[in-house]
């Protein structure tokens, strides 16, 4: 199909196809795309109203319109509310990613389970530096929690690794 034939009109419906792409398939900028779209004309801002007496009254407030693309989101009643993420969900997360990358679960997509040393370290790294960069900013719970998942993911390692 030629560049030409992008905007042509059905014979049968009227149906009209225009390119609308700022750049042409060599990459050269499109002569009609240089001026940009066509502005779409604004309603004049309501005025100041002066009154007989020089008094001014305010110019009346209109609410503001939400923006298409937030027209287009359902409304959070609507959804069924999503679990909430945490400090103890993306911890809990690593420590089954390094679990996976041991050999010792399964993936939720099934298969073999396969054994990679380097994922693993990696992933106890992570949780490490976690560790280290919240210390003092968790409660006593989430920081339980991390020392006891790397102590036991360490001693796994050292096991698998053998």
């Amino acid at each position: 199909m030629k560049e030409n034939d992008l905007e042509k009109e059905d014979k049968t419906g009227g149906f009209r196809v225009k390119d609308r792409r700022r750049f042409d398939s060599d990459g050269n900028e499109r002569p009609e795309s240089v001026a940009g779209p066509a502005e779409v004309s604004k309603p004049a801002a309501p005025q100041a109203t002066t009154h007989r007496n020089g008094t001014q009254e305010a110019a009346p407030r209109s609410t503001p319109k939400p923006d298409r693309q937030e027209a287009l989101k359902p409304d959070r009643q609507e959804t069924r509310e999503e679990p909430s993420v945490s400090f103890s969900s993306l911890i809990m997360s690593l420590a089954h990613q390094a679990l996976l990358h041991l050999g010792l679960t399964e993936s939720v997509h099934g298969g073999t389970r396969q054994v990679d040393k380097g994922a693993a370290k990696e992933t106890i790294d992570i949780l490490s530096m976690l560790e280290m960069k919240t210390r003092g900013n968790l409660d006593e719970e989430e920081e339980r929690m991390i020392q006891e998942i790397l102590h036991e993911l360490r001693i796994t390692y050292v096991r698998v690794a053998k």
